[in-house]
């Protein structure tokens, strides 16, 4: 029974990772017909990582505005973002494994001891903290970036009336916009087929 509790336990998160990486999948072949519907000229990218978002970021020929921050330069937008998500995902590898290995856990690795609650020194700890609060506050700009991308993307699309209410949900639903790529690659955006290269700018 145990053994069978601890395989139910591992198969559970590979069958969830499966499943996302299947809906990423099939998600990325409704942005690489909203791409080449638009008129990109390598819409085979939404295959890649970042391919979709890429696609999201562009396809709208509107300002991206943040409030205290906008530019009609969507492109420049993508990259930052691309580039940040690498940044982070490195911060956290790096910082998550300095912390493990300062943890008194490892004691166990040479001795008998092991203590029954981890514990850290003062230094160790005070990273800990800030790279929670760190990881935090890019979660927040990360939503608040998605929301402004899904926002302009279904505005692009003629969702005038649901646009604000559909990109907030997927905030915290982030399978909504999955299925509304269902809709949109059967639709056109506001400057037709093919229009996305005569009315871009950058």
């Amino acid at each position: 029974f145990v053994m069978g509790a601890y395989l139910l336990l591992l198969l559970i998160p590979c069958v969830l990772a499966f499943g996302f990486f299947l809906a990423s999948i099939i998600c990325s072949i409704f942005y690489y017909i909203m791409g080449k519907e638009a008129g990109f000229d390598l819409p085979w990218i939404a295959f890649f990582p970042g391919g979709k978002n890429y696609i999201a970021f562009t396809i709208p020929h509107r300002e991206f505005n943040l409030g205290i921050f906008s530019t009609f330069n969507r492109k420049l937008i993508f990259w930052i973002w691309f580039a940040a998500e690498i940044l982070v995902y490195l911060i956290s590898a790096v910082g998550s494994v300095y912390i493990f290995f300062q943890s008194d856990y490892m004691v166990e690795y040479f001795t008998e001891f092991t203590p029954s609650m981890p514990s850290f020194p003062p230094a160790v700890l005070i990273i800990a903290i800030i790279l929670v609060i760190f990881l935090l506050a890019y979660f927040i700009a990360r939503s608040v970036i998605h929301w402004r991308k899904n926002y302009d993307l279904l505005k692009t699309y003629g969702y005038n009336k649901t646009a604000i209410i559909v990109s907030t949900l997927n905030t915290f639903c982030p399978l909504i916009m999955m299925v509304f790529a269902i809709v949109l690659a059967g639709r056109l955006p506001e400057y037709g087929a093919d229009g996305y290269y005569p009315v871009e700018e950058y």
